[in-house]
């Protein structure tokens, strides 16, 4: 039978009782929060407010979505630059219109190469000679580049770099510092300014571009091992003041004339040449090779322990050199030692040659015969003196400018006599692992001040870059890179970490930033600050007690502050570059833009991913189509095209086989 349970009267009185009270704890609380005496955030809450996505972001992932469900994304959203749309163009149908550029200049717009911001920037469309796009992609015309052969070792150690030239496909319509170069199809390229306006014509073998500019700002141009500059006065090339290793910034790539200025003139970056003396410790023991040792020293090497500088130059590990550069280095050193002992040979034998030429020969002949059986010969042996007879040719062949000068007969021939009897085979030496060589030669020293002999520091920095954001970087004669400030006070530098290895004694690790392995585009971030951080590259090496590197354990990028914090990347994930606050990230194969603030511009799904420039970034998709974001994740350009090549001091190219080659000028007023 089920029992009925009823509440008594006071436990009625009770539940009511705690029910108020409840109620007005509830009431007060509210009143609080209301009051702003009290903040409270709910998790629910926290889940949906972290951050707002931005409009770009949601357009973003409606292309996305159209990837899998075949649905054209809105173009007409806000990172579409307000443009209308129109269908029958475009991989999605859907291709934007964009205004002339002469009708924006007209009213009161510039091309601009600063960061793309949506609320400022469009995009306008460039007409040269009458016409809006061209049709071929490429036309067959080739053009020098410079391509870079890197390798690493199978167990981890030292990359190395090498330069080779080659010839590349030229496209038919090609971008580079805000030219706009087109292939005529005839060996001949004609050359246009940014606002589609005519420079000249030239031939195609004299426009390679050397992706720098001069201290002038000046475009380069690079042919036959000298650089020019389009005078756009004459339509002429002009001869170049520059040099590579002195006057670039850094990088090569098409950079706007604003990359890598200094702005304030009282911390200019000068150089002058002065003697260097590079020393080094090398360990020829086992782990000789694992060290990259300088080229520049390498014939003292050579001079000092041959069979050990041939061992530098040709170890290898899976079929690649470790110091590539070294051993093209002593291959020219080697030749130059062989040249030198040839010259000197023939000035000995020319030297000689006068003296018999007075006597007749057959008079020198009986002299050469009778000479050797001559008593002058035979005495010595007699005598004792046979020993400091053949030691003291041996030593004038060391030294011919000291012994000749004294004439000891007696005194100096009987101590020596002692001497290499017994102690050339008694205190030899032993044989120590440890190698220290050293090499004297000229190089540019920099300074930071309005001029050199008016500079506020420098003088040890055997590379030195413009200020950005307040600080410097600056690099020694051994490629280890290091942060000032403008008082000229180191702020991040190398690190050490201790630690004892049982299998080989007491070691440390030490932890060094260096100079990037690459020069172009994809290593954007080194060099100067951007938004707080700086790209270095981190060598960590395993020295000995006699701070002799035995091998380097460790080499990637990371993120410094002034002050040498790491920013914190994505665990998993490799930096590929960093430029205008934007990382670009790879695992896997796949590419990714992160902010720098710590969330995904785009998420890391494409196959393609080019660095930020000018605030736009150009990114592709497993089906070979690429599109543009800017920072904030707005979609600039559609996801339209096969290519789109980044902006070159405000213009942008992008080809597809329907629309061809359009060329489009970022502007603002």
């Amino acid at each position: 039978m089920k029992k009925n349970y009823r509440k008594s009267a006071p436990e009625k009185n009770l539940l009511h009782v705690a029910a108020i009270t409840v109620f007005a704890i509830a009431a007060v609380f509210a009143c609080l929060v209301c009051a702003g005496f009290l903040k409270v955030r709910l998790p629910w809450a926290d889940a949906g407010t972290e951050r707002t996505k931005t409009p770009g972001e949601l357009a973003y992932e409606s292309y996305l979505s159209s990837l899998t469900t075949g649905r054209a994304p809105d173009t007409s959203s806000p990172g579409d630059t307000g443009s209308t749309t129109t269908s029958g163009s475009g991989g999605n149908g859907q291709t934007p219109q964009y205004p002339a550029l002469a009708d924006l200049i007209a009213e009161g717009y510039k091309i601009t190469y600063s960061p793309y911001d949506s609320s400022a920037t469009q995009l306008a469309r460039i007409t040269i000679d009458g016409q809006a796009a061209f049709d071929s992609q490429y036309l067959g015309n080739e053009m020098l580049t410079y391509v870079l052969e890197a390798r690493t070792l199978e167990d981890g150690g030292q990359l190395y770099e090498s330069f080779n030239e080659e010839y590349v496909s030229r496209r038919a319509i090609e971008l580079y510092m805000g030219y706009i170069i087109v292939d005529n199809n005839d060996r001949t390229l004609t050359v246009y300014r940014s606002d589609g306006s005519r420079v000249g014509v030239f031939k195609s073998t004299d426009l390679n571009p050397a992706y720098t500019r001069d201290r002038d700002g000046h475009p380069l141009f690079i042919a036959k091992d000298k650089y020019y500059y389009i005078d756009e006065e004459t339509k002429s090339l002009t001869e170049a003041d520059f040099d590579r290793k002195y006057d670039s910034r850094g990088l090569f790539f098409d950079y706007s004339p604003a990359y890598g200025v200094n702005s304030d003139e009282s911390f200019g970056v000068h150089w002058r040449t002065e003697p260097v003396t590079l020393s080094y410790l090398l360990d020829r023991s086992s782990y000789y090779t694992r060290f990259k040792v300088d080229p520049r020293i390498a014939r003292a090497l050579y001079e000092l322990d041959p069979s050990f500088a041939e061992k530098v130059a040709v170890r290898q590990a899976g079929g690649h050199y470790y110091n590539y550069p070294f051993k093209l280095a002593l291959d020219r050193a080697k030749e130059e030692i062989a040249r030198e002992r040839e010259e000197a040979a023939t000035a000995d034998t020319t030297a000689g040659e006068p003296l018999p030429e007075p006597t007749p020969e057959p008079a020198a002949e009986p002299v050469a015969e009778t000479d050797p059986p001559s008593p002058a010969d035979t005495v010595p042996p007699d005598t004792g003196l046979s020993s400091p007879d053949t030691t003291v040719p041996e030593t004038p062949a060391e030294s011919d400018t000291t012994l000749p000068e004294t004439d000891p007969v007696t005194e100096p021939a009987t101590e020596p006599a002692t001497e290499p009897a017994t102690e050339p085979e008694t205190t030899e030496p032993p044989y120590d692992p440890i190698l220290e060589v050293s090499v004297t030669f000229d190089a540019p020293r920099y300074y930071y001040g309005s001029s050199i002999e008016t500079a506020r520091f420098g003088g040890t920095y055997a590379r030195a870059y413009a200020f950005s954001e307040g600080y410097a970087c600056v690099v020694d004669d051994y490629g280890v890179l290091r942060v000032i400030n403008t008082s000229g006070r180191v702020t991040a530098r190398l690190r050490y970490e201790y630690r004892t290895d049982a299998a080989h004694g007491y070691t440390y690790m030490v932890r060094t930033y260096y100079q990037p392995f690459y020069q172009d585009i994809y290593s954007l971030g080194y060099y100067y600050f951007d938004h707080g951080l700086m790209r270095v590259r981190v060598l960590e090496h395993e020295l000995n007690e006699g701070d002799v590197v035995n091998y380097i354990t460790a080499d990637y990028d990371i993120l410094i502050d002034p002050y040498g914090n790491e920013f914190d990347i994505p665990a998993g994930y490799k930096l590929i570059s960093y430029s205008d606050g934007v990382l670009l990230l790879e695992r896997e194969g796949r590419y990714g833009y992160y902010h720098r603030n710590g969330y995904w511009i785009t998420q890391p799904i494409h196959t393609y991913a080019m660095p930020f420039v000018e605030g736009i970034g150009i990114i592709g998709d497993d089906e070979g189509t690429v599109g543009a974001v800017d920072t904030d994740g707005n979609v600039v350009i559609p996801f339209d095209y096969e290519e789109i090549l980044p902006p070159s001091s405000g213009v942008i190219s992008c080809y597809s086989e329907e629309t061809g080659w359009i060329l489009l000028a970022k502007v603002e007023k």
